[in-house]
C-alpha cells in the first residue's frame, strides 16, 4: 500500500508516488519475481488518477527501480535491491568452451554484478519465449549467437535479437552477420584463426605427408573448420582429406585433426586405431584437437590443440561491463603444441 510520509511532501504527487513505491519495493512488498499492481488496479486501490500513476512508474523506470514490458506491466528491475549491476546471459548449450568463458566473466565481474543464466539450445522459441519475459529487466544481454545456419533461421534470429537495445546487447564466441554494429562483441574467427595459428606449422605438416580432417560429434561449425582446413592445406600445397566416423586407411604420416572431440566416444576409437596398428601417436602419426580443455593436458602425455583463448574471451566481456563501454574483441588463437603433434 502506498503511504506517503512527511519528507516528500514538498514534491510533485506523482515523485512522492515514486519514492513510496521504492521504499515499499525495498521493504519487499513488491517481489522481483512478480509484476506490480496494474495502473488501472492502482488507480482503484489508491485513489489516484491513471495519469498521475503513469508518471510516477515512469519515473521509477529513469531511476532503474522499475522495468517495463510490454503487455505484462512493470517489474522491480533485476539488480535493484542489490545495487549492482544485472546481467542475463542466454546460453546454446554448456559445453567445455563455454565453461571457461562463464568462469572467466564471473571471476572478472566478481560481486560488481548480478549473473542470470538461461538457455535456448539454439531453439529460437524459446529464445522468443525468453525475450518476452525477461526483455527491459536487466542492465546487460549476454548471447552466444549459435543457431541453425539456414537462412530463414538466421533472419529469425536476426528479428530477435533486434528486439534487444544494441547498447545493452553483447554477443560472445561468434561475430554473426545479423548483429546489430552496434552491440558489443567478443569472438573468434573460425576462417582467420585457424590458417594464422597453423601457418608456422607448414614444414612440419609436410615432412607428415597429409592433413585429415573429421568432426567426430555433431557441432555446428564443424563443416566450417573443414572448409577452413582444406583451404589452408590446398594453398600450402598439403595432401588433404577428410573422413566421417572413421577412416578406411591409417597411415604412418597422417595428421589428424579432429573438431568437436572434447572426449568424444569416436576420439576414442581414433586413437585405439591408430595403436593397433603400432603406430606412435606424436611421431609417426600427428593428431590435433579443435578447441583445448583442461583434460587435453593430460590425454596422451599432453594432446596438441588449436584453441581460442576462451578466458581471453570471458574477460573481456566483463570488462565492456565493468566499463559500461562496448567494443568489438577478436580474441587470441594458438596452437598448443604438447605431445601428439
Amino acid at each position: 500500500m502506498i503511504q506517503e510520509q512527511q519528507p516528500a511532501r514538498n514534491l510533485p504527487l506523482y515523485r512522492r508516488i515514486a519514492e513510496n513505491l521504492q521504499r515499499d519495493i525495498l521493504e519487499g512488498v513488491y517481489p522481483p519475481d512478480k509484476a506490480l499492481p496494474s495502473l488501472r488496479a492502482m488507480a482503484i486501490k489508491t485513489g489516484y488518477s491513471r495519469e498521475t500513476l503513469v508518471a510516477a512508474y515512469r519515473y521509477l523506470c529513469r531511476k532503474g527501480v522499475l522495468s517495463s514490458i510490454p503487455g505484462k506491466g512493470y517489474f522491480v528491475r533485476a539488480g535493484f535491491l542489490s545495487g549492482k549491476q544485472s546481467v542475463l546471459v542466454l546460453l546454446d548449450k554448456f559445453s567445455p568452451h563455454q565453461q571457461s568463458v562463464m568462469d572467466a566473466l564471473t571471476d572478472t565481474l566478481g560481486d560488481q554484478a548480478d549473473v542470470t543464466v538461461l538457455m535456448h539450445y539454439q531453439d529460437l522459441d524459446r529464445l522468443s519465449a525468453q525475450l518476452d519475459t525477461h526483455l527491459e529487466r536487466y542492465d546487460w544481454y549476454i548471447v552466444f549467437p549459435h543457431f541453425p545456419l539456414e537462412e530463414a533461421a538466421r533472419q529469425r534470429a536476426a528479428t530477435l535479437l533486434r528486439r534487444i537495445p544494441a547498447h545493452k546487447l553483447i554477443a560472445v564466441d561468434r561475430k554473426a552477420g545479423f548483429l546489430p554494429p552496434e552491440c558489443g562483441v567478443s569472438y573468434q574467427s573460425i576462417e582467420e584463426d585457424i590458417p594464422a595459428a597453423m601457418k608456422e606449422t607448414v614444414p612440419e605438416i609436410l615432412s607428415f605427408g597429409r592433413m585429415r580432417y573429421s568432426s567426430l560429434s555433431v557441432s555446428l561449425y564443424g563443416n566450417l573448420v573443414g572448409r577452413t582446413i582444406q583451404s589452408f592445406c590446398e594453398s600450402n600445397h598439403i595432401p588433404f582429406d577428410t573422413f566421417k566416423d572413421m577412416p578406411d586407411t591409417i597411415e604412418k604420416g597422417d595428421i589428424f585433426f579432429v573438431s568437436g572431440s572434447r572426449l568424444d566416444r569416436k576420439l576414442l576409437e581414433l586413437i585405439q586405431a591408430i595403436q593397433a596398428r603400432s603406430l606412435t601417436i606424436g611421431k609417426d602419426v600427428g593428431l590435433i584437437c579443435y578447441n583445448d580443455f583442461p583434460l587435453n593436458k593430460l590425454i596422451l602425455g599432453g594432446l596438441t590443440t588449436l584453441s581460442t583463448d576462451f578466458s581471453f574471451m570471458g574477460r573481456a566481456v566483463a570488462e565492456m561491463i565493468l566499463s559500461r563501454q562496448l567494443s568489438s574483441v577478436h580474441c587470441p588463437c594458438r596452437l598448443i603444441r604438447r605431445n601428439t603433434f
